[in-house]
C-alpha cells in the first residue's frame, strides 16, 4: 500500500459498512495512536449546514454544490481506514482519493473553527494542533 494517510488526504467511506459511501477529508495530522479527525463531504440540502460549500472543481471527486458535514466530524483510527482500503471489501467502497489542495484544506479547517455543529472534543483537538500551525 502507498505511503500513510495524512493531513489533508482524502478517501471514499460509509459512515457505517451499511450506509452510501462519502468523501472523507483527513483535517488533522494522525497523533501518536494514529488517529485523526476527519470530516465528510455531502450533498447540500435545503436543510444542510453551508459553513462551507464545495462546487465542481473544488476537488475531482465533487461534481455537484456539497457541503461539509460538520455534525459529524469524527477521530478515526488512520490504521484502520488504511486496512480498510488495503482490504478491498465487496460489501462498499473504500479506497483513497485525490488529496485536497491547500486551499480548500484551509477552507475545511477554518469552517471546522467558524461551526456550532461540531462535537466540543473534536473542536479542541483541532484547536490544540491548528494553535502551532504556520501562517
Amino acid at each position: 500500500m502507498a505511503g500513510t494517510l495524512k493531513c489533508g488526504d482524502t478517501f471514499l467511506a460509509p459512515k457505517t459498512s451499511s450506509a452510501i459511501e462519502h468523501l472523507w477529508i483527513i483535517v488533522t495530522h494522525p497523533d501518536k495512536d494514529g488517529r485523526a479527525v476527519c470530516v465528510n463531504v455531502t450533498t447540500q440540502h435545503s436543510y444542510s449546514e453551508t459553513t462551507v460549500i464545495l462546487k465542481k472543481g473544488d476537488h475531482p471527486f465533487i461534481q455537484h454544490d456539497s457541503v461539509i458535514n460538520y455534525a459529524d466530524s469524527q477521530l478515526l483510527n488512520i490504521k484502520s481506514i488504511q486496512a480498510a482500503i488495503a482490504a478491498q471489501p465487496r460489501s462498499y467502497v473504500c479506497k483513497i482519493h485525490e488529496p485536497c489542495s491547500p486551499k480548500m484544506l484551509e477552507d475545511v479547517q477554518n469552517g471546522l473553527l467558524k461551526s456550532k455543529l461540531v462535537k466540543k472534543d473534536i473542536k479542541e483537538r483541532c484547536i490544540a494542533e491548528w494553535a502551532n500551525k504556520p501562517k
